[in-house]
């Protein structure tokens, strides 16, 4: 019988790996080229502005009434303070829990405080 079985290719002492083949076949995308100059913060015109108090914090001059009340000052048992109705959404619950009683009228957009007073608690 004769033999039939001959060598593959790739077990042939002659041939390259297959690993160096798919290497050679193989595209490779150059590395991106980074910008030579970091960005630079942006103009004091493109700036977003902020308002003087932070997010989550009540405007100096509801701390500061607050404060002379509490150091029993002499304020008015009703003060009304301006503030924009998106003021007043983001800062209704801060407001909630440092003020007992407040209303606000979206139309004026104004805030009052009613402070309480020895009398006035009496009745409520």
């Amino acid at each position: 019988m004769e033999d039939t079985n001959q060598p593959s290719p790739t077990s042939s002492p002659n041939a390259a790996p297959l690993s160096h083949l798919v290497k050679f076949l193989r595209k490779i995308t150059p590395p991106e080229r980074k910008p030579h100059h970091l960005p630079s913060p942006p103009t004091s015109g493109e700036r977003k502005r902020t308002p003087a108090y932070a997010v989550d914090e009540l405007p100096q001059d509801f701390v500061d009434f607050k404060r002379k009340h509490e150091s029993g000052g002499g304020v008015s048992p009703l003060t009304s303070f301006p503030l924009s109705k998106e003021d007043y959404t983001r800062l209704h619950p801060k407001l909630e829990a440092d003020f007992r009683r407040f209303n606000y009228e979206p139309r004026r957009q104004r805030i009052s405080f009613h402070m309480p007073s020895t009398t006035r608690e009496l009745f409520i």
